[in-house]
């Protein structure tokens, strides 16, 4: 564990990073894997764990520090992460078999086209915006309902949303 914040950050950086990284991938494997009808059930089963996800983690972070000190909560997260990491690497096969290869040069060249498109842009940012709501919410409503009004850890996960 860290004794200073500055690897706090870093850590909590990489953790994002890697989260972000398995949303986005998991919907670009299906969108790779499948069409039609099952393209879109397997896109809303996605979302729908994608969207359950961050409101069912404080109720399970408030049974876990409950039965546990609060660092078991980063030692279950390492540990869940590690064996994601090793599942990934060794049994996740490729799942874009019409792969195109190029530099990175065009690959930034697409991204260009896709930052022009108005609609794109407008519905990522609203996204972008609810997202941001939810997790302003999850990060601050633990400060309002322990400190101000004396919920006890396992009291304020049953409270989330």
């Amino acid at each position: 564990m860290s004794d200073n914040i500055g690897m706090i950050i870093v850590l909590r950086l990489i953790q994002g990073l890697g989260g972000a990284t398995g949303i986005v991938l998991s919907l670009a494997m299906i969108t790779d894997s499948f069409d039609g009808i099952q393209l879109t059930r397997n896109v809303a089963i996605n979302q729908t764990i994608n969207g359950i996800f961050p409101i069912l983690a404080p109720v399970l972070g408030g049974v876990l520090i409950a039965l546990a000190d609060w660092r078991s909560a980063f030692w279950l997260l390492g540990g869940l992460g590690l064996i994601i990491v090793l599942l990934i690497i060794f049994k996740l096969p490729e799942t874009n078999l019409d792969r195109q290869n190029g530099s990175l040069k065009e690959t930034f060249g697409r991204f260009k086209s896709i930052l022009e498109n108005r609609y794109f842009m407008a519905m990522t940012l609203i996204q972008g915006f609810m997202m941001s709501a939810l997790f302003a919410y999850i990060a601050g409503s633990s400060f309002v309902l322990q400190d101000l009004y004396g919920l006890s850890v396992p009291a304020f996960s049953g409270c989330m949303p």
